[in-house]
């Protein structure tokens, strides 16, 4: 088999902080959706404290108001730009916007079963909403573009957790398709990849790594979580669209 020698870029896809409609347990993924509670601030703070020294070179992030607060904190804090780009926008549900949780989520449950465990992409879970298949071409097309730009340090990924739970594990060579629905991230939770312009490898989810099959690549510092929040209100789980 003949070796590729692809260049590999580093990337840390991370959720934003808490927002106002994630503390009200309320469904939301449209733009320019709502701002980061004070409590998302925060996080946002402790996470830049803790991507400080990463040698981060560039962010990248969705341009709705809840990710670009915790972007533009990030950036101030390491002194770097922030590029926003509306393929990094979480999945969208128009019929379903605003809804409580506690109605939203069995029918996203209901979607995700078919994006990543019956291989059914082109599912939708409501009328004039993105099937899996869209929201997988929409990341492609992004990490594309990072990809183009032949940075040399880490990138940052500030996007949102149903699109990034949904997208990195189906895209990632040694994660299982659920292991997002699986394993939902936290508000400021981070995921450390590598992107070599065909596929993902994940080096580390949230606080574990997928395997040890993924620990070549050795992770940037130990794993970053912000923690101190309820984990109902600060939580992305699938279905709530945040």
């Amino acid at each position: 088999m003949m070796a590729t020698n692809r260049r590999v870029q580093r990337l840390i896809f991370a959720r934003h902080g808490e927002s106002e409609t994630n503390h009200l347990n309320q469904f939301s993924t449209l733009p320019p959706g709502a701002p980061l509670s004070a409590a998302g601030h925060l996080q946002s703070i402790e996470l830049s404290k803790q991507l400080n020294g990463c040698g981060i070179e560039r962010i990248f992030a969705s341009p709705l108001q809840r990710a670009a607060d915790t972007a533009h904190v990030i950036g101030q804090a390491l002194d770097l730009p922030v590029e926003y780009h509306d393929d990094l926008a979480e999945i969208r549900v128009p019929p379903l916007e605003g809804e409580p949780s506690s109605i939203a989520m069995p029918i996203m449950d209901r979607v995700w079963d078919q994006w990543t465990r019956q291989g059914q992409l082109t599912a939708t879970p409501a009328p004039q909403s993105e099937r899996g298949l869209d929201v997988l071409a929409r990341l492609r097309s992004c990490l594309d573009h990072i990809y183009a730009g032949e940075f040399a340090g880490p990138v940052l990924v500030v996007g949102h957790g149903g699109m990034l739970q949904l997208t990195v594990p189906v895209l990632s060579v040694n994660l299982p398709d659920d292991h997002g629905q699986l394993n939902w991230m936290r508000n400021c939770q981070t995921v450390e990849t590598t992107w070599d312009g065909a596929a993902l490898t994940c080096v580390r989810w949230g606080e574990e790594p997928p395997g040890a099959e993924a620990r070549s690549a050795a992770p940037l510092t130990p794993a970053h979580t912000v923690h101190g929040t309820d984990d109902r209100s600060a939580s992305f789980r699938p279905g709530t669209g945040e």
